[in-house]
């Protein structure tokens, strides 16, 4: 299976660089979804982190994530980069923002700040691993909302796992056509729907397109690719998943993709710390 980076043009060039063999979906995005409005599941938003190599600002990488409190985004933890956190998973340097894109068809793109994150932890055991494991999940802390602010949109986590066979949602930005050669298509919000292929060692796993069918995307049988790295998982309305990889399986067009069991052990006992 082939993982994704991060990757997306904004208001700056990206950094894209994907090594050998499986990576995080680091963006995945939803694979023969739907495109929506940027006001449907408004809990999910755009994440922007600026990368350095080397102490030099060299881009930038995008994920997904969702709204759980009115400062807090759950996602996942390669998208908080590989630089180092203390002994309770709190992310140094971490240069991130909340970001919607105002005018796709511009060159560059534009977009707006909605907030800053101010702090970010995610589960200490993923740094062993890096990429996409089991222990794949962070939150962030985001800057107060002003007195003249909407209140944000929140998702509940769900109280119970669904099961293997039930029917899921899931919702991201990035590609809609990914191949083993190329990704296609554009960083918009998108929906896709599935059902749970199986319970995997702390993940859940999907199979579905990973390109788009001939006739336009139905949001049936969805994937995920490029951009939604962090995207929520929803059945029954309340998050059970978080994406962690994704990929495609070759020229039929197939691939499958996991997302962090929230369910799980280590998943609890994270979020434990933020009810």
């Amino acid at each position: 299976m082939k993982l994704l980076c991060s990757g997306m043009m904004t208001v700056i060039a990206l950094l894209v660089g994907c090594g050998s063999g499986p990576q995080p979906i680091s963006n995945l995005d939803i694979a023969n979804g739907k495109v929506i409005a940027e006001g449907d599941f408004p809990s999910v938003v755009q994440l922007f982190r600026k990368v350095y190599v080397n102490g030099k600002r060299r881009g930038a990488s995008l994920c997904t994530g969702a709204w759980i409190a009115d400062d807090l985004i759950l996602t996942a933890a390669h998208c908080t980069g590989e630089g180092s956190s203390d002994e309770q998973g709190l992310v140094e340097n971490l240069e991130m923002y909340v970001v919607e894109i105002t005018d796709h068809d511009a060159s560059p793109k534009t977009s707006k700040l909605i907030t800053t994150v101010v702090d970010a932890w995610r589960i200490k055991a993923w740094e062993k691993r890096k990429k996409s494991n089991r222990f794949d999940l962070a939150v962030l802390q985001t800057q107060p909302r002003k007195s003249n602010e909407r209140p944000r949109v929140i998702s509940e986590i769900s109280n119970f796992p669904a099961n293997k066979g039930d029917k899921v949602t899931l919702v991201g930005y990035g590609y809609h056509n990914i191949t083993r050669w190329s990704a296609k298509g554009d960083d918009r919000k998108r929906v896709g729907y599935n059902t749970i292929d199986a319970y995997r060692n702390g993940f859940i796993d999907i199979s579905g397109q990973a390109k788009d069918k001939s006739g336009g995307a139905d949001g049936q049988d969805a994937n995920a690719g490029l951009g939604d790295s962090g995207g929520p998982m929803f059945h029954d309305g309340a998050i059970i998943g978080v994406a962690s990889s994704g990929g495609t399986s070759g020229l039929a067009g197939r691939g499958s993709s996991s997302y962090v069991d929230l369910h799980s052990e280590e998943s609890l006992e994270f979020l434990k710390r933020f009810k």
